[in-house]
């Protein structure tokens, strides 16, 4: 908007002098455009030739004359007054009409002729295909190595010497249900017995030892601790039943031919034919 109230006037200047330029040159199309077009472009000529009347003109003599200044029709009189300059008398008359081709401007005339463009077709050609010779290889056949089946060997169940019958069982339980926690009422066979069976065992093996291998083999739950004022192992828990589970004085013990050898289980060796029986006392 600065721009424009500082040169407001140069610019009504300049629109004026457009504006007459445009008038100028409107202006000069407007009257020599005939002029050039009238110099280039030839008048056509008719088509049709020219045809002269054949007229015999006759002087009439002034008593024949028609009164040239009333003419009678059928329904009304009209009066005209004969022109002075015409004294002959056309007899007959050859109307001729004369047809005239409009006048053809440069523009129209001037027709460029098209000219084609010749098409130029680019030669095609071919590569030569190469053809690689397929060079097949000699199949080499791998010996096949037969590994030898190794049959997994099932170990032997070791030879023992001597045998014992082993019993762990826990019918005190049952007389005391009542004492025991709920949650290890499960744990307690309905007869009362965990494990009963004849198993080996070698000289120099302890009672304990005896009873660790067994409840391995048959995947029983067995915790011991070993007690250094009496040399030997402890047993705290069988099957998940523990001391003082069942009452303040429950707990395991062992026997041998049903009575108490007065040592550790640990550090006891039976002999051949004993039977040993762990069984949970409340």
């Amino acid at each position: 908007m600065q721009f424009i109230k500082k040169y407001k006037y140069a610019l009504i200047a300049a629109l004026f002098a457009v504006l007459l330029i445009i008038l100028l040159i409107l202006f000069g199309k407007s009257g020599g455009g005939e002029s050039v077009l009238s110099e280039d472009v030839p008048e056509s000529k008719p088509v049709f030739s020219e045809v002269r009347p054949t007229t015999e003109i006759s002087e009439i003599p002034e008593s024949k004359k028609p009164d040239s200044s009333v003419t009678s029709t059928d329904n009304y009189t009209h009066t005209t007054k004969a022109p002075q300059s015409y004294p002959v008398h056309i007899e007959s008359t050859a109307e001729t009409t004369e047809y005239t081709l409009p006048k053809t401007t440069a523009a129209q005339t001037a027709v460029k002729p098209q000219t084609e463009k010749p098409q130029t077709v680019k030669p095609q050609t071919t590569k030569p295909q190469t053809v690689k010779p397929q060079t097949t290889r000699p199949h080499t056949t791998k010996p096949q190595t037969t590994k030898p089946q190794t049959t997994a060997s099932v170990p032997e169940k070791p030879q023992y010497v001597n045998s014992c019958i082993l019993t762990i069982d826990c019918r005190s339980i049952l007389e005391n249900m009542d004492k025991l926690d709920n949650d290890k009422h499960s744990l307690v066979p309905a007869d009362g017995v965990i494990f009963s069976g004849n198993v080996g065992f070698n000289e120099g093996e302890s009672v304990y030892d005896i009873l660790r291998r067994v409840c391995s083999e048959n995947n029983i739950q067995l915790e011991a601790a070993y007690t250094p004022a009496f040399g030997s192992s402890y047993i705290e828990g069988i099957n998940n039943l523990y001391e003082f589970d069942c009452g303040s004085a429950s707990g395991w013990v062992y026997k041998v031919n049903g009575s108490s050898p007065g040592e550790g289980c640990s550090s006891y060796l039976p002999k051949n034919g004993d039977s040993i029986e762990f069984c949970y006392n409340c």
